[in-house]
């Protein structure tokens, strides 16, 4: 068995999102299947035309996105860590693990 080496723990989740080029085109819809405040794994149908950054779209409407930076490529997954600019205030900083603590509660199942 391998030892863990994240800096952030990830929580399982089912979300859909889309995937932009630098252009704002879009290249792919895929599902974030876990999520952590430093990254993702994202599966889709194919992964050889995501290029290595890209604009990650998490909600409907467009307003929630994360840069993205690819580390990993399989067949049909990749993982990402959120690139975040050098200088963004501090709520921004905290919408990711905001974010997560929603899921959580909307993830727990009830006895």
């Amino acid at each position: 068995m391998s030892a863990e080496r994240r800096r952030a723990t990830r929580q399982d989740m089912r979300w859909e999102a889309l995937i932009l080029n630098s252009d704002g085109s879009v290249v792919d819809r895929c599902m974030m299947v876990n999520i952590s405040d430093t990254g993702a794994r994202l599966i889709l149908p194919s992964v050889e035309h995501v290029p290595d950054c890209f604009e990650l779209v998490l909600s409907r409407k467009g307003e929630v996105r994360r840069r993205c930076e690819v580390t990993w490529r399989r067949e049909k997954s990749i993982g990402v860590r959120f690139v975040r600019p050098e200088l963004v205030e501090e709520e921004e900083l905290s919408h990711i693990s905001d974010t997560l603590a929603r899921f959580s509660s909307k993830n727990t199942v009830k006895s």
